[in-house]
C-alpha cells in the first residue's frame, strides 16, 4: 500500500477519534483550497478575458525607485488567472509581491498552460491583462513572480524525484519567468507524499540555486498547506537557507465538506473550535524556522453551508459553497451581521423556507485580529488568497494600510516620535473592535488600560517594556455594554487619555 494510502486512512482514523472525543474537529480534505478553486473555474468555463497583448508590446523590468509605499512587512498576494481582467482594481501601493497563478506543471517536468503569462519576449499568446498587470506592478516597484502548480501526488513524486524531470522543470521555469521579466518563482505543490520529503528538499534547493544564480535578486517561495506542514512533508529547517519566503496557508479549516459550519480562516486556539487553527499552525512553524521568512496566508473568501439550525457550529446538511467579501456585504445587508467572539469571526444565518443556511467569512475586523498575530509573532508578513476576490471593494485593503504601511511617498525609515502621544482610536464610534495607536520617543515600560465611565478597569491591553517608535493594539469590546470608554496610556512619565464610543 502506498504512503498516500496510509496517510488517507490515518486521516480517517484521526477524524473518527476526534469525533468520538466530542470535539468535532476536522482535517481538511486532500483536495486543497487552491486546487478546489482551480477546479471550480475550470468547470465553470473561461471567465478571464481572451484579449491578447498588442503586437510589439514590451514588458518593463521592475523599477525599485517607483515604490511609493512604506510597507513595514511583506504583503504577498496570489493573483489567479481567472481574475486577471481585474488587474486595474488591485492596490499596487499595498502589495510587495504578486504571484500570478499559475503555470501548470506536467508529470515529466514540462510546463503546460501558463494562462497568458508571456513565455518569451514577444510571445504572441501573451494575455493583454497579464502584460498590463506586470507593467503596472513593476512601475510601482512591486515584484511579480510566477506560481507553478501541481496537485497530484504521483506526478509530484515524478517531478521532484526523477533527475531528468526535475532538470526539465527548472530549466523551463527559469526561461519562462525570464521571458515575462518576472522577479521569481513560487512553488505550490500540494498532496505531497511523506516518502518524498527528501526529494522535495533537493528539488527546492536546486531550484533556488538555479534562480539565485541565473536571476540575481529573484525571490524563491513556496506555499505549504496546513496539512502538509504539520505532517512534516516540507522539511522547513533544511529549506530555510534556500527559500526566501514561506507562504503558510491559514485557511481551509471550514471547507466544502465540513461537518459543521465554521470559519474558513479560524484564528483562535479554543476547546470549542479545536486545535486546528491559524494560531497553532504558526506556533508549530516557529518551532521549525525563524519568523523572518514566514508569511501568514489569509482567506479573502468565505463559505456558506445548509445547516440543521441557526446555532453556532451547527451540523451541515450539504456542500459548502464559496463566496467573496462583496457577496458577504450583500448577505449581511439582508440578514444582518453576527460576531462570534470565540472564533473572532463574523458570520450570518438565514432561513429559506425550513432550511437554515450559515455563512462564515472574513471582514476588516477579523482580518485585524489575524494581522495582529503577524505582528505579535514577528512574522515576515501577510499573504492573500486571493487578489481579485474583493473586486473593487477597498475595505480590507484599508486594514492592510493600517497595520503594514502608509501610502504616497512615506519614508520607509522608521521615524522616532518627539513626544509620547496617544492617538484617537479608529474607527470611532466602533462595534465591537477598534485600533488604538500610540507613540513613544524612548524605550521603556508601557501600560495601556481601558476604563468605563465610572472608572472601572475593563481591559489591560499593554503591560510590558517596549522600544521607542509607533505602536498599535486592538481593543475588542464584545461582551461589554454600549457606552463611553477611556483608553489610558502611561509611558515615559506621561499619562494620556482618549475618549472612545462603543455603539452596538
Amino acid at each position: 500500500m502506498s504512503c498516500r494510502h496510509f496517510r488517507f486512512f490515518g486521516v480517517l482514523l484521526l477524524c473518527f477519534l476526534m469525533q468520538e472525543a466530542g470535539h468535532g474537529e476536522q482535517i481538511p480534505s486532500d483536495s486543497s483550497v487552491h486546487h478546489s478553486f482551480l477546479q471550480l473555474y475550470r468547470k465553470a468555463g473561461p471567465t478571464e478575458s481572451s484579449a491578447l497583448a498588442p503586437a510589439g508590446y514590451a514588458i518593463q523590468p521592475i523599477d525599485h525607485a517607483g515604490r511609493n509605499t512604506a510597507l513595514t512587512h511583506e504583503v504577498f498576494g496570489y493573483f489567479p488567472y481567472w481574475f486577471r481582467s481585474r488587474w486595474a482594481q488591485l492596490d499596487y501601493r499595498l502589495v510587495s509581491t504578486i504571484a500570478y497563478f499559475s503555470g501548470e506543471v506536467n508529470a515529466d517536468g514540462s510546463v503546460g498552460d501558463t494562462h497568458g503569462w508571456p513565455k518569451y519576449t514577444g510571445d504572441p499568446a501573451a494575455a493583454a491583462d497579464v502584460v498590463n498587470m506586470i507593467n503596472t506592478a513593476h512601475a510601482q516597484g512591486v515584484k511579480v513572480v510566477l506560481c507553478f502548480t501541481n496537485f497530484t501526488s504521483t506526478e509530484i513524486d515524478a517531478i521532484i524525484g526523477t533527475p531528468q524531470f526535475r532538470t526539465t522543470f527548472i530549466q523551463q521555469a527559469l526561461a519562462i519567468v525570464q521571458g515575462g521579466k518576472g522577479d521569481g518563482v513560487n512553488i505550490d505543490f500540494e498532496g505531497i507524499n511523506s516518502s518524498s520529503k527528501n526529494a522535495l528538499t533537493q528539488f527546492m534547493q536546486a531550484l533556488a540555486d538555479s534562480f539565485h544564480t541565473r536571476l540575481p535578486g529573484s525571490q524563491v517561495s513556496c506555499a505549504p498547506t496546513d496539512y502538509d506542514t504539520r505532517a512534516g512533508d516540507w522539511d522547513l529547517p533544511a529549506l530555510y537557507n534556500a527559500v526566501d519566503l514561506f507562504f503558510f496557508q491559514g485557511y481551509g479549516y471550514g471547507w466544502s465538506g465540513s461537518s459543521t459550519a465554521r470559519p474558513v480562516g479560524l484564528l483562535p486556539n479554543t476547546s470549542f473550535w479545536g486545535s486546528l487553527n491559524i494560531t497553532t499552525l504558526i506556533d508549530f512553524v516557529l518551532t521549525k524556522i525563524p519568523a523572518d521568512k514566514a508569511v501568514l496566508g489569509v482567506p479573502h473568501y468565505g463559505r456558506r453551508w445548509p445547516t440543521v439550525s441557526g446555532e453556532v457550529k451547527a451540523a451541515t446538511q450539504g456542500t459548502g459553497t464559496a463566496f467573496y467579501y462583496p457577496d458577504a456585504l450583500g448577505y449581511i445587508a439582508t440578514y444582518g451581521r453576527l460576531w462570534e467572539q470565540s472564533a473572532l469571526n463574523p458570520w450570518f444565518r438565514y432561513q429559506d423556507g425550513t432550511q437554515w443556511y450559515q455563512g462564515w467569512y472574513d471582514d476588516p475586523q477579523s482580518m485585524g485580529h489575524k494581522y495582529q498575530l503577524v505582528l505579535d509573532r514577528k512574522l515576515k508578513g501577510v499573504g492573500m488568497w486571493a487578489l481579485g476576490m474583493d473586486a473593487g471593494n477597498h475595505d480590507i485593503w484599508d486594514v492592510v494600510a493600517q497595520f503594514f504601511g502608509g501610502i504616497s511617498g512615506v519614508d520607509a525609515t522608521p521615524v522616532i516620535p518627539e513626544r509620547v502621544t496617544l492617538r484617537q482610536n479608529f474607527p470611532n464610534p466602533f462595534n465591537p473592535a477598534t485600533t488604538i495607536e500610540y507613540a513613544m520617543p524612548h524605550a521603556g515600560f508601557v501600560s495601556l488600560k481601558v476604563f468605563d465611565l465610572i472608572g472601572q478597569e475593563v481591559a489591560w491591553l499593554v503591560h510590558e517594556e517596549q522600544q521607542a517608535g509607533n505602536h498599535r493594539v486592538m481593543f475588542d469590546a464584545a461582551g461589554l455594554p454600549t457606552g463611553t470608554y477611556f483608553a489610558v496610556l502611561r509611558a515615559d512619565g506621561h499619562r494620556l487619555t482618549q475618549k472612545m464610543a462603543f455603539v452596538k
